[in-house]
């Protein structure tokens, strides 16, 4: 959990220039495609869907985009917060999170 914490936390450092990472939909009547993707992610976690919820992320992200990037390390952030019986019962694993968290950002030319 440390290492997916201080790998975030680095990439938050180095692309965005603050330690935490946390996707806020900053005006919920204008909505863009990272609120969008932001949306459907966070509706999938709530309902335990966690490996649906990777694969959209894959699915939706955009290279170079820096705004999916922080939606990526948000929803990674998350995850690894998230209680090992919770990981579980949704059949993933911390070791997933931190693979997760390499490929993604391995999309966006970042090595961690």
């Amino acid at each position: 959990m440390r290492e997916i914490k201080a790998a975030v936390e680095a990439i938050a450092r180095l692309i965005f220039g603050r330690d935490q990472v946390r996707y806020e939909v900053p005006d919920e009547t204008r909505l863009t495609e990272t609120d969008l993707i932001h949306r459907a992610l966070m509706a999938l976690l709530q309902n335990g869907k966690i490996c649906e919820a990777e694969d959209y992320l894959f699915a939706s992200v955009s290279p170079g985009n820096r705004s999916h990037l922080l939606v990526a390390l948000d929803f990674y952030q998350r995850l690894s917060e998230m209680r090992d019986e919770e990981l579980e019962k949704a059949n993933f694993s911390r070791a997933e999170i931190l693979d997760g968290l390499r490929d993604i950002t391995a999309k966006f030319d970042l090595d961690i």
